[in-house]
């Protein structure tokens, strides 16, 4: 694989970074969530409970991470006219989310509601149409992307009412509820929680890489005993203080500035690239090869070893593996004609 030959392709390469380290992390909440809940016994380990916190520490980076990566990535694109945007930022990710939508209504429900799969799978076919449960995130970054091409001249008033909504999410998906339904809610709110971290991605990419590209070591020494000491305080102690809008600039600046000291490395670099083309297959298929997994462990009989250890190192690595599968499945798509399965079927422009 090529090397960056300057400054654009390093700093593509620190987000590409970025990118790859939140799906990763969407996969370790996922199999700390519903995989330990599955397959470990009773799930009430001191080693399920350490992967709960740690999965909930992350709660304030993990979304709001991708978000900021996706939007630092669109930037440019702004001011393209539509007929180059179209197919790319709009067909290549509402394609992907229909079809895998689909199937994951219809394979999923033998895992998360084994007394009446096919219910399970008409309430998430119901939700397509309105933003989709598992998939979401394809449907908000279509409406986000869409929402800042259109209003892309008024970048910073966007980014004000972006603030505003992050403010009035918690209000949104319950007096919305009974309206348009709790699927059509709640992505409304997820729409009102992540575009400010869109909006700063693509209005704000010159303040991104300046972040980006601060000493890391003392910024670091600052910032991540601040968020190691919010976690506790929220988190372990608890208070009723909603700090999440505090510990997502923390995370966050943290986050950049690690992605771009660390993509100073070659292999690094090869790695971001290599998984951050992939990061949309990760993101479709580790739900359904988790759940998968989940039917086949049930229907075997399998039971999960007692030990806390066993779910310690179970988390981490089930991860990495539902990782590797998922760009091992996209990869040998591509060369036996299945590459329809994550970029929408025809002719490209």
């Amino acid at each position: 694989m090529l090397q960056p030959t300057d400054q654009t392709s390093t700093r593509l390469d620190w987000v590409d970074l970025a990118k790859a380290v939140a799906i990763v992390l969407v996969v370790l909440y996922h199999v700390g969530g519903t995989g330990a809940g599955r397959l470990l016994p009773g799930a009430d380990s001191w080693a399920v409970d350490g992967w709960r916190l740690v999965n909930s520490a992350l709660l304030p980076v993990r979304m709001p991470l991708f978000f900021l990566a996706s939007g630092v990535l669109a930037a440019r694109a702004l001011e393209r006219g539509w007929r180059r945007l179209l197919r790319p930022r709009v067909g290549n990710l509402l394609w992907p989310f229909l079809l895998w939508s689909v199937v994951f209504a219809l394979v999923t429900g033998f895992a998360y509601a084994p007394e009446d799969p096919l219910g399970y799978a008409r309430d998430n076919l119901a939700a397509i149409p309105v933003g989709g449960t598992a998939y979401w995130y394809l449907s908000v970054l279509v409406v986000l992307f869409v929402t800042a091409r259109v209003l892309r001249r008024f970048g910073s008033s966007l980014l004000v009412l972006a603030t505003v909504a992050v403010g009035v999410a918690p209000l949104v998906a319950p007096a919305l509820a009974d309206v348009v339904g709790e699927a059509a809610a709640t992505n409304v709110a997820r729409v009102c929680y992540f575009a400010v971290w869109y909006f700063i991605g693509c209005f704000g990419r010159p303040l991104v890489e300046r972040v980006a590209g601060l000493a890391p070591l003392p910024l670091l020494a600052v910032a991540v005993p601040a968020y190691v000491g919010l976690v506790l305080l929220v988190y372990v102690r608890g208070t009723s203080v909603d700090l999440s809008a505090v510990m997502s600039l923390v995370g966050l600046t943290a986050a950049l500035v690690l992605s771009a000291w660390a993509a100073r490395a070659g292999w690094v670099r090869r790695l971001a690239r290599y998984l951050g083309a992939r990061t949309l297959a990760i993101y479709v298929l580790h739900p359904i090869l988790l759940n998968l997994l989940v039917v086949v462990a049930r229907e075997s009989g399998w039971v999960a070893p007692g030990s806390p250890l066993f779910a310690l190192l179970l988390v981490p690595l089930l991860s990495l593996a539902l990782t590797a599968a998922a760009t091992g499945l996209y990869d040998l798509s591509g060369r036996v004609g299945l590459g329809w399965l994550f970029t929408l079927p025809g002719r490209r422009a």
